[in-house]
């Protein structure tokens, strides 16, 4: 194509592109988007990052149950949980939205109907108060009320009708949801988790102290001299110095009598110790609470350069709680734990050395003997099973939980061990075995272990004190209660002839008829007739009940009875079980063919005497003369076919009008 063809398409293209970049040049820029929807700034221009100095949060229906976050240089403190830092992230990010709450206009509530469609009663509602240091009143004081939807929150400035919509549900962001059975923050879900920030790979030394045990670790520097490249001659190998390698290992600082050390665990512990994570903070003026009043668990670690660390380790009066503090912290604050995080630091001896096994089998068991303070209690196999032959009780005996101790002595294992010195309590429980080739197994039991959930043990002579789990000694030791079903009554409906239960006001006394087989009888004086099924609704109850203990000692089986229960059968036996007045919910009782005394919970008690009130039958309401209603004539329509309809017509005339087909009749 020419040239010249060419020029008149190049000057329009360049009008066209001039034309375009005229109009963008004279066209206006949009304005930001919080102009074009009309967004109202929240935040007053005095409150900024720097001049921010405390936030408030709480339930406008708990108010006095509230989160206060306060500055401290850089950081944040968590005042409201004994001034315990607070993690700077999650506080940095609940700070760029509150900053940058900005509000689009939704109505005016003008009056309390109004705001409560919002949730945005001052009591209903959720408040955000942002103070800067000085001033008696907040900068910043924002009701959040419900959810406009799923992304958006209805919310106004305290004092002001005015409501708005947001985005940021800073009620969400401070951990409350809609629909909370508690609508008020939680100060521990600001707590900065992390315990112990120190360089673990420094510690040149590690010193465990338990209730009843210490440990002590070095970790040493062991040079081992490197093997020759396979590429070196003789020559070469007999000129070049052998080139050394360092490598680090724990090892025991102290002795404690133990085999086959772990070194590897102590390099795990001293990892855990950057991974625990607090749960909350407890109240650091009450020791005692915690276990710091004298603390039972120390860790100690040595470090190569600074001052050592030492964190102590305690656990709740009732054993629920767990709880570390590090030695020299401003505040002492106790951090709770995880029950298996402070395991992982104050770990059992089974996990750094090999204990003492115990090695048995069922099969070599011939007889169990197991003596207390409460008395002996013999069992001997018979068979596959286990039955008492000490003490000799008229009960059924409960084979199952026989069985489990020699099941749980055929897997028993120690899980910790405790020093020949700790204080371990008394030896005074036994558990002898005899085998089938006539040797005996002895296990000697002391208190409860200190340092972990178990019971100290000793295996037959040996002095070597270790700790065998809760669970093992539960089996292994179980109330002689639990050796025998405590369901004691079996009545049964087919030869019960007479039933009387006295109680209080409750008194039922029931009888059948020898012949007819119908029970008749009376409830609180009143005559009543209740069918069998009745009967055997309330014996089902009976037979249910179970006692909660007993004393063999039929010496103190007498007790003052305020509620009986009395059965006569065919035979002409009589049997009864008596109550005495409750002693905290516990109520003595005995029964007239056994020489024991026992004990009922009142779960068992009161149903059997509550239950008597289905016995009650309702009144008949009686009509005298003078409420007699007066007869009223009642129509009744009848279909009758044509022959019938004329055989009434003779004798009954009606009008005319009366359809053949029915029949009308007035009855007096």
């Amino acid at each position: 194509m020419k040239i010249k063809t060419l020029i008149p398409f190049l000057i329009i293209l360049l009008l066209l592109v001039g034309l375009v970049a005229w109009q963008k040049s004279n066209q206006k820029k949009p304005a930001p988007i919080a102009e074009q929807v009309g967004l109202a700034t929240l935040v007053p221009d005095t409150l900024t990052r720097s001049t921010l100095d405390r936030i408030e949060l709480f339930s406008g229906a708990e108010p006095e149950d509230k989160v206060v976050l306060r500055k401290k240089g850089d950081g944040w403190l968590i005042a409201s949980l004994h001034n315990a830092p607070a993690e700077q992230s999650t506080v940095d990010e609940f700070v760029d939205k509150l900053l940058g709450l900005k509000g689009e206009p939704r109505a005016t509530a003008d009056n309390d109907d109004k705001l409560a469609s919002f949730a945005l009663k001052d009591e209903e509602a959720f408040h955000v108060q942002a103070w800067l240091s000085s001033g008696d009143a907040p900068a910043m004081d924002l009701l959040f009320g419900k959810s406009a939807d799923f992304r958006t929150v209805f919310l106004r400035k305290a004092g002001d009708n005015k409501v708005f919509v947001e985005s940021n549900n800073l009620r969400q962001e401070a951990g409350v949801s809609e629909g909370d059975v508690s609508p008020s923050p939680e100060s521990k879900k600001w707590l900065k988790s992390a315990i112990l920030e120190a360089d673990t790979d420094k510690v040149e030394a590690l010193a465990l102290k338990y209730p009843d045990k210490a440990f002590s670790f070095e970790r040493k520097a062991i040079e081992e001299e490197t093997e020759s490249t396979e590429d070196q001659d003789d020559a070469e190998r007999a000129i070049t110095s052998p080139e050394k390698e360092t490598r680090y290992e724990w090892t025991l600082a102290s002795d404690p009598g133990l085999s086959d050390f772990k070194d590897q665990e102590i390099a795990n512990i001293l990892t855990r110790f950057g991974t625990i994570r607090a749960t909350d903070v407890a109240d650091p003026e009450n020791k005692a609470a915690c276990g710091f009043d004298d603390p039972q668990f120390t860790a100690t670690l040595k470090m190569a350069e600074g001052d050592d660390i030492v964190i102590y380790g305690g656990k709740s009066p009732d054993g629920e709680k767990y709880y570390l503090q590090q030695a020299g912290q401003e505040p002492a604050l106790a951090y709770e734990v995880a029950k298996y995080n402070f395991e992982q630091i104050f770990i059992q001896a089974s996990k750094l050395f090999t204990l003492p096994e115990w090695t048995l089998e069922t099969d070599d068991l011939t007889q169990i003997s197991l003596t207390r303070s409460d008395g002996s209690v013999v069992i001997e196999k018979s068979g596959d099973d286990w039955t008492i032959v000490e003490p000799q009780l008229a009960l059924e005996q409960q084979s199952t939980a026989l069985n489990a101790i020699s099941t749980a002595l055929a897997s028993l294992k120690a899980i910790d061990s405790a020093d020949s010195s700790a204080d371990t309590g008394p030896f005074d429980t036994t558990l002898r075995m005899t085998l089938a080739n006539g040797s005996e197994r002895i296990l000697h039991f002391g208190t409860t272990a200190k340092s972990t959930e178990g019971r100290y043990v000793r295996f037959d002579d040996s002095d070597r004190v270790l700790i065998i789990s809760r669970a093992d000694a539960q089996r292994l030791l179980p109330p002689l209660r639990d050796l025998f079903s405590l369901a004691v009554l079996d009545i049964d409906s087919d030869t019960l002839m007479d039933l009387k239960v006295s109680h209080e006001k409750r008194q039922l006394h029931l009888a059948r008829d020898p012949e007819s087989k119908a029970w008749s009888g009376t409830l609180n004086g009143k005559n009543i007739t209740p069918g069998l099924d009745k009967v055997e609704d309330y014996l089902m109850t009976v037979n249910s009940f179970q006692m909660d203990s007993f004393v063999v000692d039929s010496s103190d089986s007498e007790i003052e009875a305020t509620a009986t229960l009395s059965f006569t059968f065919e035979d002409g036996e009589t049997q009864s079980l008596s109550f005495s007045a409750s002693r905290d919910g516990v109520y003595d009782a005995t029964l007239s063919w056994l020489p024991y005394r026992f004990t009922a919970t009142a779960l068992e008690y009161l149903p059997l005497f509550a239950d008597v009130d289905s016995f009650e039958e309702p009144e008949e309401e009686s009509i005298t003369a003078e409420e007699e209603p007066e007869e009223e004539a009642v129509s009744v329509v009848v279909p009758v076919e044509d022959e019938e309809a004329d055989a009434v017509n003779e004798e009954s005339p009606v009008e005319e009008e009366a359809p053949d087909e029915t029949l009308t009749v007035e009855i007096q």
